[in-house]
């Protein structure tokens, strides 16, 4: 077992920020750190603000028979028009 990245350790009790106020360590960083990481891709929140209707039980497979342009597009507004490191796909 790997000694944690000090400056990992101490972000671990940090509270949870977003935006410019993130800690700049890389993912590489985190990943060599051993320390388990959550990525959460907000896919919901995002197709909601395209317009979407996710109140259903069923809501994802509805768009991608009804809407798959909500799909691709998402995918490529949160991938390739942004700068990531890792690429999620749900």
């Amino acid at each position: 077992m790997s000694t944690p990245d000090p400056e990992v350790a101490s972000s671990k009790n940090s509270a949870p920020t977003s935006g410019s106020e993130m800690n700049p360590l890389s993912l590489s960083t985190l990943l060599a750190s051993g320390t388990p990481l959550i990525l959460d891709g907000a896919l919901a929140t995002y197709l909601e603000t395209l317009g979407a209707d996710i109140s259903g039980d069923l809501w994802s497979a509805s768009l991608l028979l009804d809407q798959p342009e909500l799909i691709y597009r998402t995918h490529l507004d949160c991938t390739l028009f942004s700068n990531m490191e890792l690429l999620g796909l749900s």
